[in-house]
């Protein structure tokens, strides 16, 4: 199932990430091409289609998330203009700030979590040749059961998220409920996260042992069980680098057309050294503008999925080792007593 030595398995885990991120890194690019290409066409056409059918929509520019559009009321007294005093016309800014946040990785575009299954054989499967499309043609192989945890999963989160985000509006309107739908809403994040957790090593039990959506998700309960700690603890640590590289980077984006577009010049502020140092502890920067160069568009969309799958070998690679380094705790134990009387 896996050739991972015990050389390599005594090795501290975050040596074995970048050595495998390093050893990997052109079949991991050869594996994502495909999928980074149909999310970049998919991403902008969503965009510019929302844009042309909503035209009062304003741009969402954020170090966390990259771009997006959302619309506003156009009364709303918390936009901003200014006039070009060159060509006379009128640009509005909305919200540039500052705000907290956790990047995790369900910040990715949907599209990439799908490199997930041939990225956990390359990497299960180190002592053998692998090639992109031997990974690609063995995960369509078992694309029943890597879709079926995919829409089980996602019902369960979004039945969590309607449940709470119900209650609070059912609660809003009557003062004295607040704190208790608040209550409400930190055990259901409570709860996803517990399953989150729990269910993080479903798609190693699909692509290395071949097991069914129910067998996967309980095989994974079965790996994480008694380690549930120790794996959000992990799991934490990697959400706080990755949202680290995405602020500086996206930030450095932001910074560039803050000094090159005059839509952007109110980002110079907020995009100042302190909240660059600030991105270290879950700091982000935001801004909303009603018009902007579409080559500023492109260029963010490019930047922010570029930026997540540089990010996504690195969470295949901490799963992939913490479920072999479970399976391997499981199966010496099982083994001592026949080499012991060996």
């Amino acid at each position: 199932m896996q050739n991972v030595s015990d050389t390599a398995a005594a090795t501290p885990l975050p040596r074995r990430l970048l050595t495998g991120y390093r050893q990997h890194a052109a079949v991991f690019w050869r594996v994502m091409l495909p999928v980074i290409g149909i999310s970049i066409v998919l991403h902008t056409a969503m965009l510019l289609s929302f844009k042309s059918l909503l035209p009062d929509a304003y741009w969402i520019f954020s170090t966390s998330t990259g771009v997006g559009a959302e619309s506003h009321d156009s009364e709303d007294p918390s936009v901003e203009t200014s006039e070009d005093p060159e060509t006379g016309e009128t640009h509005s800014v909305v919200r540039v700030g500052s705000y907290t946040t956790i990047k995790i990785s369900a910040d990715t575009p949907l599209l990439l979590l799908f490199v997930m299954c041939p990225l956990i054989l390359i990497i299960a499967r180190q002592n053998e040749v692998l090639t992109a499309r031997g990974a690609w043609r063995q995960t369509f192989s078992r694309i029943r059961a890597i879709l079926g945890v995919f829409l089980l999963i996602g019902a369960i989160f979004a039945v969590i998220v309607a449940l709470a985000v119900g209650f609070f509006a059912l609660a809003s309107q009557t003062d004295f409920l607040i704190p208790i739908a608040l209550i409400v809403i930190v055990v259901f994040g409570g709860a996803a996260f517990y399953f989150f957790i729990k269910w993080s090593l479903c798609f190693q039990c699909i692509m290395l042992e071949n097991r069914s959506v129910r067998a996967a998700l309980r095989r994974s309960s079965e790996l994480v069980k008694g380690r549930w700690g120790g794996f959000f603890l992990r799991y934490l640590l990697l959400a706080w680098l990755i949202s680290i590289f995405t602020a500086l980077v996206l930030g450095s984006v932001l910074l560039v057309f803050a000094h090159t577009t005059p839509e952007f010049e109110p980002l110079r502020e907020a995009l100042r050294l302190l909240n660059f140092l600030g991105f270290f502890v879950f700091h982000q920067v935001g801004a909303s503008v009603e018009t902007a160069p579409m080559w500023t568009v492109r260029t963010m969309v490019v930047a922010s999925t570029l930026v997540y799958a540089v990010c996504a070998p690195l969470w295949v690679l901490l799963t992939t080792h913490l479920y072999l380094e479970q399976v391997k705790e499981r199966v010496e134990p099982e083994n001592a007593p026949s080499q012991a009387s060996g």
